[in-house]
């Protein structure tokens, strides 16, 4: 992705050194057109737009000023005009830049991959198409000025793909270029036209960019549904009979799945009538009693497949309206996805077979899409269907068939309710991530053992003590890790090393030893993701499930690659080959949460074969001397501890907003202590009694203004100039204040020994996300003034985390003690004067 954005840096300046050449012919011009995209499009230094400047500096050095470079005053370019319809394009590109840099660059991982391609698609067509349609009328005129793009583009090629590697310019050589450039234009009058030009937010990666683009990709769904609808029309119209009958099925049956007036209900009612009033009536729509339709057979096999693919898409637009909200992004991404594997995939395999007769009987897919998107793409914005319309619309499709009996195989069709997005949709997801998590796991215990296998004794007592010796009931997690074991040691140890020895030790014994504790905590966790899932411990949310699976990533399966990599080797040398295993193994999983316990003359089979060299004989000692303990992952106080350091989590965001709220204000000092002191005193008027989070804010506030902005900017001056961006920064105060009072409440609750404070936790979150949507365009303000998240962060964790320490309660009273020596150094010189109206 990161080659995509170079490569997408590249096209843009190649358009941006076509305008030069097109201005060329009047230097003042050109210069106030690249200053302003320099200085007027982001107002601060970014290495995309570092990038620009180098292009700019380029092309204007060693193409444009050795042959036009004579500066005049005022004078217009003959292609002003021209290149002033391009500006919004060439604005816009260099801000989506700049953005896809920040993204992949990972300061903001709010857009996952998908969005990202979209966005690469998007900027070709409304970024680099738009610029290539403006310019091409002029092409003419800026070869004739010089412009060669083979020429330029490895040239250009080489400023950009350093991109996401090489350090910015230093200052000495980014202030040479801007002599050089800009020298004749400074002190001068601005062009008149140019400092009109407006600056606005592209689309692309803005804030609604991740919920419009699941909203057309719904529409796209539903206008590929709709043509698989009107696919099985043509198919069944040689029955105009059991064609309306189908019809009337599907829409009939869709609602009742739906609550209220449907969008999706409303959109399919609209093809049908489309596809059978335009198409089909007029050649064949002669309605006759009985008969049945040669590919009725065909179609009644898509039923589900239909029935699934309405209701689904109904699903997706209620969550998208945002009148059911139980289903996050990541799921309705998800739910997308399958919805194209498990609707879509099997129509369209089951329907090619009969591409011919549809096509025979006047289906042309070319020409009824461009009607079908017309009906869908105001799914969003447009009203529902009045009930006018929709009489008309029922009467024209049905009224040949009301008061007639329904076709009997019509009236025998299944209702189903799928499964995409319904009840047990959210539950899916993790219960395929812990299969995963169980493959993982496996794939280690057999790397353990091929690393064993020089001693089948050790080997043995190993594989006994993982089955006998973590959990000693018998569970599905349990007997699907018996299976694999079972599987290793039969199929691929056994036939080439299975000779037992009595005594003896694995040269390899201390390596495993080590990774005992991780093995045995694998196991216990998925146990007790495998009971959560199988709703027999219903006391954990998908929230709580996501992170355990999370920790179970990073405190077990990473430990275990890290403690089993020195050995790689060596397990290799001795048979170890994971793409040989995973398949297998992955097929003893997949059906943990489907599939009953093995028999008992399976189990006992299993288990004789498995361990009867060792029954009876001594225990290898050290393998006795194992300890299990009881993980904290989905332990007794997992739960309350999750909840806690999702608290210390918000705590340290709000506090790093506050902070780059500082430095953002740090242009007047004045503004800057003022706005930290009416936060401070309004979280404070909505608390009772002394508040561990209103002190832990002052502190922040304390620490940042006195170790990073006082000791370079902190001068005070009564009166002056407002921030430059104080109007922003009033905007966030309310969210401050609602965010911390919340955080106060939580923190209260939990202190009280209480679970249950979610609807703190969502309001909390919802407060950072609005003070982050609002603080995102002037990220690199903040950073260029000072502002340094990564290092802020680590100092803002060290005064939240020991929040809910017993120690922090009597910590209150040193704060105490100490308040108001932090007051005076911080708001002494506001109290001497009057507030501002």
């Amino acid at each position: 992705m990161k080659e995509e954005v170079v490569r997408l840096g590249v096209e843009l300046s190649l358009s941006i050194a076509e305008s030069m050449f097109l201005l060329s012919d009047d230097i003042y011009t050109l210069l106030w057109f690249c200053y302003k995209l320099w200085r007027g499009v982001i107002p601060y230094r970014n290495p995309v737009l570092e990038r620009v400047l180098c292009v700019i500096y380029y092309i204007y050095s060693k193409h444009i000023k050795p042959k036009n470079g004579v500066y005049q005053d005022g004078g217009k370019s003959v292609q002003w005009e021209f290149i002033r319809n391009t500006w919004k394009d060439v604005s816009d590109g260099i801000i989506v830049l700049h953005r896809l840099d920040m993204l992949l660059r990972r300061k903001d991982s709010s857009f996952d991959d998908t969005f990202l391609s979209s966005a690469f698609e998007k900027y070709k067509q409304q970024v680099l198409k738009m610029l290539e349609d403006k310019l091409s009328p002029a092409k003419q005129v800026s070869q004739a000025h010089g412009f060669a793009r083979e020429t330029l583009e490895s040239n250009i090629v080489d400023f950009w793909k350093s991109l996401f590697y090489e350090k910015p310019l230093s200052k000495v050589v980014r202030s040479r270029i801007l002599s050089n450039l800009f020298t004749p234009i400074l002190g001068k009058l601005v062009h008149s036209e140019m400092q009109a030009l407006p600056i606005s937010s592209p689309y692309i990666l803005g804030k609604d960019f991740a919920m419009q683009e699941l909203k057309e990709e719904v529409v796209r769904l539903g206008v590929e549904l709709s043509l698989f609808i009107a696919e099985s029309m043509f198919l069944l119209c040689d029955d105009i009979r059991i064609m309306l009958w189908f019809c009337y099925r599907l829409c009939r049956d869709a609602k009742r799945d739906v609550t209220g007036d449907s969008p999706v209900v409303e959109r399919l009612l609209r093809v049908i009538h489309y596809a059978y009033t335009k198409d089909i009536k007029p050649k064949n729509g002669v309605y006759q009693d009985g008969g049945n339709s040669v590919q009725w057979e065909l179609v009644k096999n898509t039923w589900k497949d239909f029935l699934d693919g309405i209701v689904i898409l109904d699903r997706l637009d209620m969550v998208l309206r945002r009148k059911d909200s139980s289903f996050d992004d990541r799921l309705l991404s998800s739910a997308i996805k399958n919805y194209k594997q498990d609707v879509l995939k099997k129509l369209e395999d089951k329907l090619r077979s009969a591409e011919d007769v549809s096509e025979a009987h006047g289906f042309v897919r070319e020409t009824l899409v461009s009607n079908i998107v017309d009906l869908w793409k105001s799914l969003f914005d447009e009203e529902v269907t009045p009930k006018v319309v929709r009489s008309r619309i029922l009467s024209d499709l049905f009224t040949p068939i009301w008061g007639k009996p329904v076709h009997s195989e019509i009236q025998a069709l299944p209702i189903f309710s799928p499964y995409i997005l319904g009840k047990d949709f959210a539950i899916k997801e993790p219960n395929e991530e812990v299969v995963r998590l169980g493959v993982e796991l496996s794939l280690f215990i057999a790397k353990s053992m091929f690393l064993l296998c020089d001693d089948i004794h050790t080997l043995l007592w190993f594989c006994y003590k993982l089955w006998r010796g973590v959990i000693p009931a018998w569970n599905p997690v349990l007997e699907r890790v018996l299976c694999v074991i079972y599987y290793i040691y039969s199929k691929h140890i056994k036939p080439k090393k299975g000779v037992y020895q009595d005594g003896g030790k694995s040269v390899q014994w201390e390596l495993i030893r080590n990774t005992w504790k991780d093995f045995a905590d694998g196991i216990i966790v998925l146990h007790r993701l495998d009971m959560v899932l199988r709703r027999k411990d219903s006391s954990f949310d998908n929230r709580l499930l996501l992170s355990a699976i999370k920790k179970y990533k990073q405190d077990v399966l990473k430990k275990l690659e890290d403690n089993l990599r020195p050995a790689e080797e060596v397990s290799e040398e001795h048979g170890y080959a994971r793409e040989t295993l995973e398949s297998d193994i992955l097929d003893l999983w997949r059906s943990l949460f489907y599939e009953k316990a093995l028999s008992n003359v399976v189990r006992s089979r299993i288990l004789s074969n498995l361990f009867t060299p060792i029954l009876g004989k001594p225990v290898h000692r050290e393998m006795q001397a194992l300890p299990v303990s009881s993980p904290y992952i989905l332990g007794n106080d997992f739960a309350m501890q999750e909840l806690k350091e999702e608290v210390v989590r918000l705590g340290v965001e709000l506090s790093l907003f506050i902070a780059e709220s500082m430095f953002l204000l740090c242009d007047d000092i004045r503004i800057m202590l003022r706005f930290c002191y009416r936060i401070w005193s309004d979280a404070k008027r909505d608390v009772i009694g002394d508040s561990p989070v209103v002190e832990r804010l002052l502190c922040v506030i304390y620490y940042v203004y006195t170790k990073d902005i006082k000791p370079k900017k902190g001068v005070y001056q009564n009166g002056g100039n407002n921030s430059a961006h104080w109007e922003l920064i009033r905007t966030t105060s309310e969210n401050f204040v609602a965010g911390f009072r919340d955080l106060d409440r939580l923190v209260l609750f939990l202190r009280g020994g209480g679970i249950c404070g979610r609807e703190f936790m969502s309001s909390i979150e919802e407060e950072v996300k609005e003070v982050g949507e609002k603080l995102w365009f002037v990220k690199a303000v903040s950073e260029a003034n000072g502002f340094g998240r990564d290092v802020m962060k680590s100092n803002c964790l060290d005064v939240w985390k020991s929040l809910f320490d017993k120690e922090a309660k009597e910590a209150t009273l040193t704060l105490k003690a100490i308040k108001n020596g932090i007051l005076l150094d911080l708001f002494l010189p506001l109290y001497n004067e009057a507030p501002p109206p």
